[in-house]
């Protein structure tokens, strides 16, 4: 006798299939930033590498 399907009964799964290029999608959508924005990034991480605190190199990167 398979308990399985009374266990099921219980405790249903969550059987929601997402194709892997749907997931793609979705985390590319999500990462979606201008290309200004990711420049200002460069900078401030190079700034701080520099020995900028993060509010100087933020106020350089503007």
């Amino acid at each position: 006798m398979s308990l399985q399907k009374y266990v099921r009964q219980v405790k249903p799964r969550n059987e929601s299939y997402v194709p892997p290029v749907e997931k793609v999608q979705i985390a590319l959508k999500e990462a979606k930033m201008p290309a200004a924005d990711w420049e200002k990034v460069i900078c401030v991480a190079y700034n701080m590498k520099g020995g900028m605190s993060e509010e100087e190199a933020v106020q350089a990167a503007e």
